[in-house]
């Protein structure tokens, strides 16, 4: 498998003491300004299970689960997953087992993923035969749980959202709405909850509360807000009491209007601990985050940035100056096919029986496997044309500086803590980065690199930074 750090690139990195030059660069660090707190680097665990243009499910990937778990954790970064439970998990009929032995084909189990049928008539009293979470064991035993493990060896822990799914794309519907039933979703989700804390120990962090109800039948802001209460009702009577994120649209442009009618309800507003949104709307999402933040800042909530099939390294930077304290782009692994290509989205790609990093990957990576769970984002402003920049600051003291760059040339970066830092690079596109090597920051606090290609320039910190 190709290393996730290429061998060390002939580009320019001098250590500096004295002033950028006119043509550089320039980036300024200021430790003493602080923003948002991050969360996480999430992934929904997508791989090549569901061959649809075959119709039939596809295990091949199980064979290589711990390798997959490995290049997730260690190579992309990622600490955070997104487990779905599909609204049809409340059906009698267990459709995901039957897809599985191969006794129906995709479209199938397509046609059934949001068929919800009524365990019966009292939300208080679960038919355990009308729930199936076979679905959502697969995933967490193939590959959050693996990840669980990688990550605690790490002293580092897993971030678990389960996020509902309620599209309006399958055939049926079923004969139940828990978009206009609160207590019947709250039965679903609270039961989901129990099953996963009874058998597998997993608590999750996060609850989504539906994804993309802008792609669902009847998913409106109100609903989304009686959802919350009826939900948070259940879970706190038993001292439950995870992070509410909502209301995920698929068009950040449609999330303040979402927003707006969900906090009609001051009650589900107060629950709110995270707003959240998609970028399927392209640029115009740009211009909606600064309004999006303002909302959430006012009902005491962050927001994050939580599915993107076509994220790149520009849309990560522009979400987390935002504000955004958790980012994804969308699947785990994708398989190549005979011409060496794959499905977009994904973090990892399966080629000539090797994981590794998407094209393109390796520039999000440097931020993904540097910025871990609490860390701080600090100042970093760029005052150039062609360069962006963002800075964080680890609960270890470690701090880290990232440069995003349109082009080839020398990048000067000041106000930097005192200390040692590798340097690394991640060419525009490519599946790995280059290793600079160790530079120092000296009492002058500036380092100038040249860098040869538009990129991701990074620099961490090798150990916790003297005080500010």
């Amino acid at each position: 498998m190709e290393s996730r750090l290429a061998a060390p690139a002939l580009l320019a990195v001098i250590a500096l003491g004295c002033s950028a030059a006119a043509d550089d660069k320039r980036v300024i660090v200021d430790p003493s300004r602080t923003h948002q707190t991050m969360s996480g680097w999430e992934a929904t665990p997508r791989l090549w299970e569901m061959d649809k243009e075959n119709d039939r499910y596809d295990g091949s990937w199980l064979v290589h689960r711990e390798e997959i778990a490995r290049a997730l954790v260690e190579d992309a970064g990622v600490n955070r997953i997104r487990l779905e439970i599909a609204s049809g998990a409340e059906n009698p009929v267990d459709y995901w087992s039957k897809f599985v032995a191969g006794e129906i084909g995709y479209k199938r189990y397509k046609d059934h993923l949001y068929e919800k049928i009524n365990d019966n008539g009292d939300a208080r009293a679960l038919n355990p035969a009308g729930v199936q979470f076979a679905a959502l064991d697969y995933y967490v035993e193939n590959l959050a749980l693996p990840m669980k493990r990688l990550l605690e060896a790490r002293s580092e822990r897993l971030i678990v959202n389960l996020c509902y799914v309620d599209f309006r794309w399958s055939k049926l519907a079923g004969s139940l709405s828990h978009a206009s039933r609160p207590e019947e979703y709250a039965e679903l989700i609270d039961t989901a909850l129990e099953h996963l804390s009874r058998k597998y120990g997993l608590s999750p962090d996060f609850v989504e509360i539906i994804l993309e109800p802008d792609n669902t039948r009847d998913w409106s802001g109100d609903a989304i807000g009686d959802a919350i209460v009826a939900l948070d009702a259940r879970l706190s009577s038993r001292g439950v009491r995870p992070t509410y994120v909502a209301p995920s649209t698929s068009h950040a442009t449609r999330t303040g209007d979402y927003l707006d009618r969900l906090a009609r309800n001051a009650q589900a507003a107060n629950l709110v601990g995270v707003v959240s949104y998609h970028r399927y709307d392209g640029p115009r999402a740009d211009g909606a985050l600064p309004r999006l933040a303002a909302k959430a800042q006012k009902i005491g909530a962050t927001i994050e940035m939580l599915e993107y099939v076509g994220g790149r390294a520009e849309h990560l930077f522009a979400d987390i100056k935002a504000g955004a304290s958790a980012w994804q782009r969308y699947g785990v692994a994708a398989k190549a096919d005979a011409a060496g290509k794959s499905k977009p989205g994904y973090l990892l790609e399966f080629a000539n029986g090797e994981v590794a990093l998407k094209p393109g990957v390796a520039a999000m990576a440097e931020i993904f496997r540097n910025v871990r769970e609490g860390a701080v984002r600090i100042d970093a402003t760029a005052e150039a044309p062609g360069v962006d920049a963002v800075a964080f600051r680890n609960r270890d003291g470690r701090h880290a500086v990232f440069v995003l760059a349109a082009g080839a040339g020398p990048i000067a970066i000041e106000g930097l803590p005192k200390g040692s830092y590798r340097a690394a690079f991640a060419p525009k596109g490519a599946a790995a980065s280059r290793n600079l090597g160790v530079i120092a920051a000296d009492d002058r606090r500036h380092v100038e690199i040249s860098v040869d290609a538009p990129g991701v320039l990074s620099l961490v910190a090798a150990a916790a930074n003297a005080a500010d």
